[in-house]
């Protein structure tokens, strides 16, 4: 099928799928643009292991008070 039978299909005017397309390409780029995602990961890791600690010792802290 061609671009113009499917946006006909679907009501919409040709135009409008080009202009859907390029914001979902722009869209795409920008989300991957400079992102490790596994570094990202490793750095939330770590973060949250870091929460743990604090709320490890908070707790131990006050088991021993109570």
């Amino acid at each position: 099928m061609t671009i113009a039978e499917i946006s006909r299909n679907h009501g919409i005017a040709v135009s409008l799928f080009y202009k859907w397309r390029e914001q979902f390409l722009e869209g795409g780029k920008k989300g991957l643009e400079g992102k490790d995602p596994d570094k990202s990961l490793m750095k939330e890791n770590e973060n949250l292991n870091s929460i743990i600690g604090e709320m490890t010792i908070a707790n131990e802290i006050l088991k021993k008070i109570i």
